[in-house]
């Protein structure tokens, strides 16, 4: 299980896509509390929009973009899932699930590819 620290070191300040090891799946840049384990972070995920698909939903984002919105969520302090706050740093452990859901999704690993990187969770090696 990686740890926030872990994670924005291991995504390249790149300009190629991410996605997660599971269904085409991608970050969304947003996060909160884990479900689980309320002193986790999640990020949140969406599926890929096909390129015939003209509707507003998002796309996946760079590397640069994610290590930015990560970068930018260390100090910060988020609302546990049902109540108590809890300070984001380093060390904070990252699951992908999106809010509300407990999935038992924690990260695992973070393979880069030259045309995209891929971040997988224990479920999906």
């Amino acid at each position: 299980m990686m740890t926030l620290g872990e994670l924005i070191d291991a995504i390249p300040n790149n300009d190629e896509q991410v996605f997660f090891g599971f269904c085409g799946a991608f970050p969304v840049l947003s996060f909160g509390s884990y479900r689980g384990f309320y002193e986790r972070c999640a990020i949140n995920w969406t599926v890929r929009r096909r390129s015939d698909d003209n509707t507003n939903k998002p796309i996946p984002p760079t590397g640069k973009q994610l290590r930015a919105f990560l970068l930018s969520q260390l100090g910060t302090t988020m609302e546990g899932y049902k109540g108590g706050t809890y300070r984001v740093d380093r060390d904070t452990l990252v699951h992908v699930d999106g809010h509300g859901e407990c999935n038992n999704t924690p990260i695992s690993s973070v393979e880069v590819l030259s045309y995209m990187t891929v971040i997988h969770t224990e479920s999906d090696q």
